[in-house]
Parts: C-alpha cells; sequence; structure tokens
C-alpha cells in the first residue's frame, strides 16, 4: 500500500472515531425512557444515561490531547477505542442503572482520549491542499452521524432493543482498530508533565480568537437547532420524528458543502472562505424555520468549519498539537451547553444573529497576517515519527 492510501485508509478510521462519539452522545437520547421502564431505578437516571458520558467527555479532552503529545496519538487513539467498545460492550449487557451510568461514564473518558487524536494525526499526516480535503471530509460525517443519532436510537429501540444501541459500536470500533495500524505515530518532540498546557498557545492572539470564535460559532448552531426543533414540537405540534426530519435539509447541504471546501474551496480561497460561510448563516438565520433557510444555513456552517479548522491548526506547532486539540474541542462543547441553554430559553433568531456577527469579528482576529495578505491559509509542516 503507497504512503498516500494508508493516509487515506487512516482517515476513514479517524472519521468513523469522530462519527461513533457524535452518534454516542444523541443516540441513547431517544433510547433512554425506555432503558429506565427496563432496568427502573431512579427517574433521574434518565438524565445520567446521558450526561454521564457527556460530563467527563468534555473535562478530560484537554489531558486526553496531553496524553497522545506525551505517548503517542496513535498508540493512544487505538487505547482509547478498545476502551470504547469494552465499555459499550458492558452498557450493552447491564442490568442495573448504575452499572450503565458507570459504563456510560468510562465511554466519555475513552472518548476523550480519542476525539483529540483525530485532529493531531490528521494534522500530521496531510500538509497543504491536502490537510484542507482532509478536514473537509469531517463535516459529511458529522452531519450525517447528526442526523443519524436520533433516527438509528429510535429504529434500534423498537426493532432489536435499547441494548443494541451501544453494541452498533463494536462493529464500528474494530473496524477502527483494524484500519488504525496505517496510521503514522506521532508525539511532541518536547517532553512536558501530563498537566501542563503548552502556554505557547497562548502568545499567539490569533488561537485564542479561535477559540472564541468555536465557542459563539458552536453555540448558534446548537442553539439554533434547538429553536427549530421547540418550534415544530411546541408551535406547530409536529411529533418528534418530524421535527428530527426537519433539520434534514441543514445537515445534507452542510456535508455537500464541506465536502465542496475542503476538496476544492479551501485551497484556493483559504481563510476568506469563514467569511463567505458567516455571511450565509448570517443572511439564513432569520428564515431558519423553513426548508430553504435551514439549507443554506447548512451550506454556511460547511463552508465556514473547513476553511476554521484549517486556520485555527495551521500555525500549531507538533508539541502543541495536543492541547489545541482538546481545547477546540474543549470550548466547542462548552459553546453547544451554552447556545442550548441561552438560545433555547429566548427562542429569538435575532439573537442568534447578532452573535454571528460577532464571530464574524473574531474570524477576522484569528487570521494571520500572512493569511490576510494572501488569501489562504497554508498550513506548517508536520513532524511525524515512524
Amino acid at each position: 500500500m503507497t504512503n498516500k492510501k494508508k493516509r487515506w485508509v487512516g482517515l476513514i478510521a479517524l472519521l468513523v472515531a469522530e462519527a461513533m462519539n457524535l452518534l454516542d452522545a444523541t443516540i441513547v437520547q431517544v433510547a433512554a425512557p425506555v432503558i429506565h421502564g427496563e432496568l427502573r431505578g431512579r427517574t433521574s437516571d434518565i438524565q445520567w444515561f446521558s450526561a454521564a458520558y457527556t460530563l467527563p467527555f468534555a473535562l478530560l479532552l484537554i489531558t486526553g490531547g496531553r496524553l497522545g503529545d506525551l505517548y503517542g496519538r496513535r498508540r493512544v487513539f487505538r487505547i482509547g477505542v478498545a476502551g470504547f467498545v469494552a465499555a459499550s460492550t458492558t452498557c450493552a449487557l447491564a442490568m442495573d442503572p448504575v452499572v450503565l451510568i458507570g459504563a456510560r461514564a468510562v465511554q466519555g473518558v475513552a472518548a476523550a482520549v480519542v476525539i483529540p487524536q483525530t485532529i493531531g494525526l490528521i494534522k500530521t499526516s496531510f500538509e497543504g491542499p491536502e490537510l484542507s480535503k482532509a478536514l473537509g471530509c469531517i463535516g459529511p460525517v458529522m452531519g450525517l452521524a447528526g442526523l443519524s443519532g436520533p433516527l438509528l436510537g429510535g429504529v434500534l429501540t423498537e426493532a432489536i432493543s435499547w441494548r443494541a444501541v451501544f453494541l452498533v459500536n463494536v462493529p464500528l470500533g474494530l473496524a477502527v482498530l483494524a484500519l488504525a495500524r496505517v496510521l503514522p505515530e506521532s508525539r511532541s518532540p518536547r517532553r512536558r508533565n501530563l498537566l501542563t498546557i503548552e502556554v505557547s498557545l497562548f502568545r499567539n492572539s490569533g488561537f485564542g480568537a479561535a477559540l472564541i470564535t468555536s465557542t459563539l460559532f458552536f453555540a448558534v448552531m446548537s442553539g439554533l437547532t434547538l429553536i427549530v426543533v421547540l418550534h415544530q414540537q411546541l408551535t406547530l405540534h409536529h411529533s418528534v420524528m418530524h421535527a428530527s426530519l426537519t433539520l434534514l435539509p441543514w445537515s445534507v447541504c452542510s456535508g455537500v458543502a464541506s465536502w465542496c471546501a475542503g476538496q476544492w474551496l479551501a485551497p484556493r480561497f483559504g481563510s476568506r472562505l469563514m467569511y463567505v460561510g458567516l455571511g450565509l448563516l448570517l443572511v439564513a438565520v432569520l428564515g431558519a424555520n423553513q426548508p430553504i433557510g435551514l439549507a443554506v444555513c447548512g451550506v454556511g456552517a460547511g463552508l465556514f468549519t473547513t476553511s476554521f479548522f484549517t486556520e485555527a491548526l495551521h500555525r500549531v506547532q507538533p508539541q502543541e498539537t495536543g492541547s489545541a486539540a482538546g481545547l477546540l474541542n474543549a470550548v466547542q462543547q462548552f459553546g453547544s451547553t451554552l447556545g442550548v441553554v441561552v438560545l433555547g430559553t429566548v427562542r429569538a433568531l435575532w439573537v442568534a444573529a447578532a452573535v454571528i456577527v460577532v464571530t464574524i469579528a473574531t474570524a477576522h482576529v484569528m487570521r494571520s497576517p500572512r493569511s490576510q495578505r494572501l488569501g489562504r491559509a497554508e498550513p506548517a509542516p508536520a513532524r511525524t515519527a515512524r
């Protein structure tokens, strides 16, 4: 197998791992009441079936990234995937809610170990235009996984059992472990304490602005989807399934736009594509309760994410990659929670539009002087350890 084929096979493993995480964060929401009905326990257990996963995941992302920096990203990635598969199997076999919640917590820890390595390994496997293409594949996968989670959870629970919701991770995880053997090993060239964050990341105002931009953007994404779903169910009195399908134009268009951006647009236009994406999102947000508005929102989101991650990571040094990936994922989780709390409470699309305007400003600050002059983000060469 040629080195190029190995890189793209390895990318498949990384993308499936990303999809597993997103599936597991959403697929249980539909099955939770059925699980409680069979296992009994307290009513509050229903919330913990999800929270036990998301809390350790969000809290340990930065530590997970540092583990990859110190001990090897491929090694830590494979250990995390193996732990995720084992915890998923335990969830499927659980006969007690306490056991299930404990296994979900282990899943969250394993996911926190796995996910920061994906961006780090992509960055060390690809460079130049190929890096933009590789990052452009993340959007379609995340869009499909985000759409499939609630639907797959409902279908598996109704057609087979809620236990199948967790067992679906087993073949996916085993496939990831098999494919991950072709990934190059990489680690930080400098040995540091596990709990040390690479403070050098913040010597550059661009990365700090990238964290703020990511927080604001994902707050808008999560908040908007919640507003749309609540409008469908509470105002129009549509079913849960109908409300989920309402987001189909968003997911499909986001995936297509992200793929096109990674393959053709980002290598040509670079970080300027962020403005195009945010501009489309701003224009469409006030009509987000309509299919056309949702489709344009999806296009804007897809164009933004590819160019954003390329720009945010292109100045990150090898020893900073794990910390950078962990921080970006952590603020993404924080932004999503913030969006649900704020926009889900006020349910005002104009508030989302105002946040997008601020996001445009912070996106401008994060751009490097070179990318502002040339209009494109050129990733720095990455070191790999074979």
